[in-house]
């Protein structure tokens, strides 16, 4: 250790150079930091759905969940199975054991669904596929004297350019349930010799994906499906039918009309007496919210000009305003905090003492950003508060050095240099371990579990790294820029105002 401030004092550009090196790091990570209100963390959650057209929750049941539960229950890595059996399809949550290998139990759920289970007829492939969280960015509200086809039209255009401008997923509430409507006459079906349940097989027969194997190999190994399934008006007119005595299929459109439109019973949102849907732009935790906020406050603004005659587009809840008034009010707190050290700092201690403790300050927290950014974690509320919790040590450290410089230059009367080399390693142990006390107190949150822990995890982190970058600050760093103070007489005024204060204080 004093070897080390020893050079670093003799070689002030080596000094500088570290600062640069941490200033330059720490303006990189605070670029590319991502932005969120809570730390990320992992959730050991798959997902398994499959989907069966047309069965009832029962076949469903007995045909899909209950099979499927029994081919996994055994895998040893998981910890609970929740399944859900409804119309035309079932849904699986499969909690894993904590520490498992999420990409291998990914394989091993998948291997085992394929071998053991056999498919009913109609059913479609299971898809399994990890657990991706979503968190709310803002709520929206179009609503205005519109009939439920045009307002279900609007949510869905909205909903198509919030996603290519960047939005992961778009969420509804009070969407009209659209509905495909196949009208035909009791005349057509006798000369047809059909029956109306008889169409309705035959249209569901013609009209469904089916699966058609895979192609590629390994990690390209891809799914392929026959699309056969209509998803518009137009698709769905031109479908073919089967009917007896026809070599070629007869268009569904030739024989029946074909209506788009919105289930009328469906419940559905007013606002004010008027019919309103709820849009709900989400983000993944990968994606920034104050990014994401500013790609949906720009749509809002570019949508609201287009809007037809009497419609509203109404930002309900603006959840990204949260975090951003929270960093707001954290980075206020901080500077105010700021403002009363260097205040205090020139009462008490040599005016270039003063700014070079002060300077360190800024620099080990943008030290301590680039670590972050490196090991992927993210400005957020836990993030700051430990730096607001880091931020009265990290000043203990440089005051203490500094004012032992500045003793031994001032008081002892040493030649500048040696001051700074002897000022440093001096209080170097009673500096550290007061550090490493500080550490110890916080690092047993580093070792807890679960989900919840990952706050705490992210708190112990922040504070660790604040603090050894502000020893790596006061002992390398500030004895090369206090490596020339002068002697300053005792006749001028602030000198004379630092001897009020202290006598005054003793």
């Amino acid at each position: 250790m004093i070897g080390l401030v020893h050079m670093f004092t003799k070689h002030r550009v080596a000094a500088n150079l570290l600062m640069v090196v941490m200033i330059i790091s720490g303006a990189i990570g605070v670029d590319r930091l991502r932005t969120q209100f809570f730390p990320s963390f992992e959730l050991d959650v798959i997902t398994v759905s499959v989907a069966w057209p047309g069965a009832t929750a029962e076949d469903v049941q007995e045909g899909l969940a209950i099979p499927i539960e029994n081919a996994i229950k055994e895998l040893a890595v998981i910890n609970s199975i929740d399944a859900t059996s409804q119309f035309g399809s079932a849904s699986f949550r499969i909690e894993l054991f904590e520490e498992s290998n999420l990409s291998q139990a990914l394989d091993e759920i998948s291997q085992q669904i394929d071998q053991d289970l056999t498919l009913p007829e109609g059913a479609e492939s299971p898809v399994v596929s990890s657990l991706t969280r979503y968190e709310d960015i803002s709520n929206l509200l179009i609503t205005g004297p519109l009939t439920p086809f045009e307002l279900q039209k609007l949510a869905l255009q909205a909903e198509q350019e919030l996603l290519a401008r960047g939005i992961r997923k778009v969420d509804f509430r009070g969407l009209p349930t659209r509905q495909i409507q196949i009208e035909t006459t009791a005349e057509i079906l006798a000369s047809l010799s059909l029956t109306l349940d008889t169409l309705a097989d035959r249209i569901l027969t013609q009209a469904r994906d089916l699966p058609a194997g895979t192609a590629g190999r390994d990690d390209g190994e891809r799914q392929l499906r026959t699309l056969e399934q209509g998803r518009s008006q137009i698709d769905i007119a031109n479908t073919l039918i089967a009917l007896d005595g026809a070599p070629i299929g007869t268009r569904l459109g030739d024989i029946a009309t074909v209506r788009d439109r919105v289930d009328p019973k469906a419940p559905y949102l007013t606002f004010k007496g008027q019919p309103a849907v709820e849009i709900i732009p989400q983000r993944t935790e990968n994606d920034s919210t104050l990014a994401m906020a500013e790609i949906t406050n720009q749509w809002i603004n570019e949508t609201e000009r287009s809007l037809p005659n009497g419609t509203q587009l109404i930002v309900l809840n603006e959840r990204w305003q949260y975090l951003n008034d929270r960093i707001n009010l954290l980075l206020e707190n901080g500077l105010t905090g700021l403002l009363f050290i260097v205040v205090i700092l020139y009462l008490f201690l040599n005016q270039r003492v003063a700014f070079w403790v002060t300077l360190g300050i800024p620099v080990s927290f943008l030290a301590t950003l680039a670590i972050l950014w490196m090991i992927g974690g993210t400005i957020n509320m836990i993030s700051l508060f430990g730096m607001i919790m880091a931020l009265g040590v990290i000043v203990d450290d440089a005051i203490v050095v500094g004012e032992s410089i500045h003793h031994h230059r001032e008081d002892l009367g040493l030649p500048a240099e040696e001051a700074a080399i002897r000022g440093a390693t001096s209080v170097a142990r009673p500096v550290i371990f007061a550090v490493l006390t500080t550490v110890v107190a916080f690092a047993p949150w580093a070792f807890l579990t679960g989900p919840q822990s990952e706050f705490l995890r992210h708190l112990s982190a922040v504070i660790a790294f604040a603090l050894a970058f502000s020893l790596i600050e006061a002992f390398f760093i500030l004895p090369a820029h206090l490596r020339k103070l002068p002697v300053r007489p005792e006749a001028t005024r602030g000198f004379a105002l630092q001897r009020r204060i202290a006598d005054g204080i003793t």
